[in-house]
């Protein structure tokens, strides 16, 4: 009976001892300890740990993740703090009309006149050309574009072609004069109409250029879509 009474209490033993065995630490990539957690939470919470696994944040909590993972690699924070990726969310997600240059890689003010050109070729005369992206600091010529030299590249067809950054535009003759703008137009509120040293209009308009691309006919979804698309 002794027998059989030690062997039970033996058997149980070993059953308690077994129940109370750490568990095997889980195999993680990045293991980051000891540091500032900004968890960005409801409740704005501050911890000390995050466990990652194939680029995906498998834990955030306090020191003792270090004791349940197991890491390819163990960074300590030493107190500093650590916070999610800061992320661009002003964005403008479009497609591009048909009728839109994109400028980003033009370095000229000739390789502007011929994406010009080539743009009226391609839609026919008459029909409005757009762009984006030009800035006069990469142009070989260092200086702004004219109403002169969208004139020389599309006379008779409307131009307007948005700087980088979007604050100002240039235009040519035929989109001043679609919109009623001369060179005796006052400045618009809050907005300038550059002018040379013989008072005409060079065709630079700062921060109102809507007054001449309202007049620019809106591109329909299935137009814009497949740009769109390939902007994701």
């Amino acid at each position: 009976m002794r027998r059989i009474s030690n062997g039970l209490i033996l058997g149980l033993a070993l059953v308690v001892l077994s129940a109370c065995t750490s568990p095997e630490p889980e195999a993680v990539d990045l293991l980051l300890h000891t540091g500032k957690v900004v968890t960005v939470d409801d409740a704005f919470s501050i911890q000390q740990a995050v466990a990652v696994r194939d680029g995906i944040i498998v834990e955030v909590g306090g020191n003792d993740l270090v004791d349940r993972y197991v890491a390819a690699e163990t960074i300590d924070l030493e107190g500093k703090m650590l916070m999610p990726g800061f992320n661009d969310t002003h964005l403008h997600m479009s497609g591009d009309p048909i009728r839109e240059i994109d400028l980003t890689e033009t370095f000229s003010i000739a390789q502007l006149q011929e994406q010009v050109r080539a743009k009226v070729e391609q839609l026919g005369e008459g029909e409005w050309v757009t762009g984006y992206g030009w800035a006069e600091d990469v142009f070989s010529e260092q200086r702004v574009p004219t109403r002169a030299d969208l004139d020389e590249a599309a006379p008779r067809s409307p131009v307007t072609l948005t700087r980088a950054g979007g604050h100002s535009a240039v235009v040519n003759s035929l989109a001043f004069s679609l919109a009623g703008i001369t060179d005796d137009s006052p400045n618009p509120d809050r907005g300038i109409f550059e002018k040379n040293e013989r008072g005409e209009m060079n065709g630079i308009i700062r921060e109102r250029q809507e007054l001449v691309g309202r007049l620019v006919p809106r591109a329909t979804r299935e137009e814009t879509r497949p740009s769109f698309i390939q902007h994701l």
